[in-house]
């Protein structure tokens, strides 16, 4: 039938071209008087045009026919496989409410198509009313959910509904995200009935009549491999929800908690060393930082491992700034939980400092500032990585960015950092104080300067001695030497 009708729209297609070889004859001039003499030419227009037009309405009427039972047939086709509309649960007896309600679970298998709205409208309708029922049934009726039956009809419902296919994702710039997730959000056009799928799911997780066991044999490993995989979706609505349902699945079901930090832990590596997409790192970063809150002390070394092994790396991202918030979080869980780890923790994540990438240097020192203030007792092996944190923050001062330079010396003047100052001043002062003088004679930015002259103080105030050997040896004049600075020039000798 369509070959039939693509024949005739190609003949009259073949029917323009005639007449346009037709327009380009000249016609004769006609006088006022009548004539009765006719030209070939006339002949053969006055014949072609009247063979065209007969032409043309028994083609446009036989593709009108081809067109009308073309939209017969799809139209009967729809109303075949329409959903038909089935009785509100509330209205059944006692006795029928459950074989309903399965009745409804199982009419929501069907998948409408949302990408042609003028298709399944009929079905759209009926499954979203639907849907709305069952979410009210189990809302109002949660003591029927006791037998197994009904949760594998839910769940077999959920999978069928939530496991498909997500569309390609193109490669595009960390700036382009941020704008699209801002500007022009990607929503999913079959969101109205994927939300109600997932909050049916959610009010089942939560019920008060929630039967771990009869879940725990629907939700398996590879229910929840196929709800992971789902973290890649564009829609950030549905990326939200997909945190919150795991992160109750992870308190509900102990047994599968080693395999959702797994998988998780995959995911994230796929990231960080493969080719996957970094929609949905931020929000499995969230979930890890809520587990992790739970982690017991002290924490366990498969823990240690996803903290070495799959958060640090996460770091070189040029995407960082994406999920940045997320991961320092689940950095300062880590320290918060055992305040040992944080000395492994600076020795792995210094050598990681940006050297170009400007908005990356500030969340590396946001990062540090938040994990040097979850420490509370100073061990003096810190010693190691403190003189490479300060040389890390006087090149940041030094930078002619004014954003990087005013961040980096708010965190020097911080709480954070002023302890480790404080007991480390002979050390630290002398990697510092160059950088300052030079900050403070040269930079081009006034509130730079201005905290540059503001830090000088605090360092003068803290160990005035070491300050005026430094100011000497800065205007290259002959330093005054006492007793203590030559004891602890022969200590920084030593440790380099």
């Amino acid at each position: 039938m369509a070959e039939d009708c693509g024949y005739l729209f190609k003949e009259r297609t073949d029917f323009r071209s005639d007449l346009h070889e037709i327009s380009l004859i000249p016609s004769r001039p006609f006088s006022s008087q009548k004539s009765t003499w006719e030209s070939p030419r006339s002949r053969l227009l006055r014949s072609t045009s009247a063979k065209f037009y007969k032409r043309a309405r028994r083609q446009s009427s036989a593709v009108s026919r081809s067109r009308s039972r073309v939209e017969s047939e799809v139209s009967d086709g729809e109303l075949e496989d329409a959903l038909e509309r089935l009785p509100p649960l509330q209205y059944e007896s006692s006795a029928s409410k459950l074989p309903a309600f399965i009745r409804k679970l199982r009419q929501c298998h069907k998948i409408c198509n949302f990408n042609e709205p003028t298709v399944d409208t009929k079905s759209k309708e009926v499954k979203r009313s639907a849907l709305n029922d069952i979410l009210d049934f189990i809302s109002c009726h949660d003591h029927l959910m006791v037998d197994q039956e009904v949760y594998d009809e839910v769940f077999l419902m959920v999978g069928v509904n939530l496991f498909r296919d997500l569309p390609p994702v193109r490669e595009i710039s960390p700036l382009e995200m941020i704008l699209i997730e801002d500007d022009d959000p990607i929503r999913d056009v079959a969101w109205v009935h994927l939300q109600l799928v997932y909050e049916i799911l959610l009010k089942v997780l939560t019920g008060s009549n929630f039967d771990k066991e009869k879940a725990t044999s629907c939700i398996t490993e590879h229910f929840l491999f196929n709800l992971l995989k789902l973290f890649e979706s564009l829609d950030s609505r549905e990326r939200e929800i997909l945190k919150t349902v795991t992160y109750t699945m992870y308190c509900k079901l102990v047994p599968l908690r080693a395999y959702i930090r797994k998988e998780v832990s995959h995911l994230l590596l796929m990231f960080a060393f493969g080719d996957r997409c970094p929609h949905g790192i931020s929000e499995l970063l969230e979930l890890m930082s809520s587990i992790i809150a739970g982690f017991a002390v002290p924490i366990k070394p498969q823990h240690q491992q996803f903290l070495f092994k799959v958060l640090m790396p996460l770091h070189r991202s040029e995407y960082l700034p994406l999920y940045h918030e997320n991961l320092k979080l689940c950095m300062v869980h880590f320290i918060e939980r055992d305040e040992t780890l944080v000395s492994e923790v600076m020795k792995r994540l210094l050598p990681l400092w940006p050297k170009t990438n400007s908005f990356k240097t500030v969340n590396f020192i946001d990062e540090v500032d938040q994990i040097l203030s979850k420490v509370h007792h100073y061990e003096d092996e810190q010693q190691g990585w403190l003189p490479l944190l300060v040389k890390k923050m006087a090149t940041c001062i030094r930078s002619e960015n004014s954003i990087v330079a005013e961040r980096a010396l708010n965190f020097t003047l911080g709480v954070s950092f002023s302890d480790f100052l404080n007991q480390n001043a002979l050390t630290l002062l002398p990697i510092l104080f160059p950088v300052l003088y030079e900050t403070s004679r040269g930079h081009w930015s006034e509130s730079v300067a201005s905290l540059t002259y503001k830090l000088l103080t605090r360092l003068m105030a803290l160990n005035s001695e070491l300050f005026d050997y430094l100011v000497d040896i800065q205007n290259g004049n002959q330093p005054k030497v006492t007793d203590n600075i030559l004891s602890q020039t022969a200590f920084d000798s030593d440790q380099q």
